[in-house]
């Protein structure tokens, strides 16, 4: 990547060199002019440009500029009493002229926005195959919900810049169009943002009309009406500063303008950044949710949850169990390979028995024979299911004279299965999981909870990633600064 972005600086300023010495301002002047004693062009100083070709059609002057030496002059037209196109052209070091701006547009500047453009879809194609080879090699990591991420804005970023290339007008305009490419990335989302708060919502007050309300019972609720204001707050504060007296954001070399321009557009690339998070964890979630381990496993992990006061598996955890089953008896009949079954779940202190010993139970009930169970009866959360649970396989694999390393399943419910993953991996723990049904109404509740839990535990991270894009918004938004001089 580091070869293709020199090989594109060196084709930028070829094509500049080449091109750039020279810059036809065209200028719509009404009335009449017939030729050039209807007209006077004035240069406020001579020795920076030379007026070397005007020529007039069809209501349009052209006025061909050659540059002399480095500095900027203003320029007009004028027609009888009247005065027309006043611009300036500044000329930098190695003789190009930009036209009105110190990034303005250039001859042969085309070939910025076109660069940047190659530049961003190589990007996207390196980061999709990154992504790709990641994926299938571990379905269960927090990069791949960042590479995910990314991919998406970067794909809306290629198009949003291919629809703004027709009207490239500098350098200046390609910063102004990346720094608007995520509020367009947030209004377009919004519709989407919108109609999913309102379904969230009405799920949410149906999981608190069945189960109470509590504050994790209406953390849907929450989360969509954040995402809502925050995709709208952008457009409001710009709104209200344009409309305040008590800062002056209309001058365009005051410093206002561009404080306003910075917080806006943080905003909006925070609000995105989250947004993007938040679609790569649901397309990562159901792809984990929908996976199907390959019918080769030796053993398979059932993650343990409350239990009820009886003793006896809720809905929940029945469903867990019950998936677990059925991939064992799928993968008897299609390999004629048997497993063996770990529930795991301590004993909490509002439960009369371990989760792991009522999952057992349950699965001998249900026909499964007390040998092919091997219940962990210890762990208190997901990370420690895994941990306690590998403490048994390894020791009840080594009795069974095996060198190799076990393979292993997990069930547990459709929403978690990802992180649960996640954390396995973390722990070195090489395990596939399935996912069990649930309500739609808890399940679109729980899966938020996994969002926010899997935002929490990389909070380092987008801390990092944030701060990064804090930085590049400010010195894009210092080069406009610096551009309006």
């Amino acid at each position: 990547m580091g070869t293709v972005i020199l090989i594109l600086l060196f084709l930028c300023m070829a094509v500049l060199l080449g091109m750039g010495r020279t810059y036809t301002a065209v200028l719509e002047i009404p009335g009449t002019i017939k030729d050039k004693t209807d007209y006077h062009v004035w240069l406020e100083k001579e020795g920076i440009v030379a007026l070397t070709n005007e020529r007039w059609e069809q209501g349009k002057l052209y006025l061909t500029f050659r540059s002399i030496s480095r500095g900027r002059v203003f320029f007009r037209v004028e027609a009888g009493d009247q005065n027309y196109g006043m611009a300036f052209l500044e000329v930098h070091p190695l003789g190009i002229i930009t036209y009105n701006n110190v990034f303005g547009d250039c001859r042969g500047g085309r070939v910025v926005p076109i660069s940047v453009l190659l530049l961003m879809q190589m990007i996207f194609y390196e980061r999709f195959e990154i992504f790709r080879r990641e994926s299938r090699g571990n379905l269960y990591q927090e990069k791949n919900i960042k590479n995910v991420g990314l991919l998406i804005f970067l794909g809306f970023s290629v198009f949003w810049q291919i629809l703004q290339i027709h009207s490239y007008h500098g350098l200046v305009g390609i910063l102004s169009s990346v720094k608007d490419s995520a509020g367009a990335f947030s209004v377009l989302v919004l519709p989407i943002v919108f109609l999913s708060s309102v379904l969230v919502t009405i799920k949410s007050i149906q999981l608190m009309h069945q189960e109470g309300k509590s504050l994790k019972n209406m953390l849907g609720i929450f989360l969509g009406l954040t995402i809502c204001i925050g995709t709208i707050l952008p457009k409001v504060l710009g709104e209200y500063l344009q409309r305040s007296t008590l800062f002056d954001v209309h001058n365009e070399q005051g410093m206002a303008l561009y404080v306003e321009m910075f917080l806006e557009s943080m905003l909006s690339v925070a609000v995105v950044y989250f947004e993007c998070i938040l679609l790569g964890t649901i397309i990562f979630g159901v792809k984990a949710a929908r996976h199907m381990p390959a019918f080769d496993k030796d053993y398979i992990l059932i993650l343990g949850c409350r239990i009820k006061k009886d003793g006896t598996l809720p809905p929940l955890l029945r469903g867990r169990a019950d998936r677990a089953i059925d991939f064992a008896g799928r993968q008897s009949r299609s390999r004629q390979k048997e497993l063996v079954f770990v529930p795991s779940g301590g004993k909490g202190e509002d439960e009369i028995m371990a989760e792991g010993e009522a999952i057992g139970r349950y699965l001998q009930e249900q026909g499964i024979p007390k040998e092919q169970i091997l219940v962990e009866n210890q762990s208190d959360n997901t990370r420690e299911n895994f941990l306690y649970s590998m403490e048994l396989i390894r020791r009840h694999w080594r009795e069974r004279g095996k060198v190799n390393e076990p393979k292993i399943a997990f069930s547990t419910t459709n929403y978690h299965v990802f992180r649960s993953g996640v954390l396995a991996g973390k722990e070195g723990i090489a395990a596939e999981g399935i996912g069990s049904r649930t309500k739609s109404y808890f399940w679109i509740n729980a899966f938020i909870r996994e969002f926010v839990a899997v935002l929490y535990e990389e909070k380092k991270t987008h801390a990092r990633v944030l701060g990064m894009l804090c930085v590049m918004i400010f010195c894009m938004v210092g080069l406009l600064y610096y551009s309006a001089f």
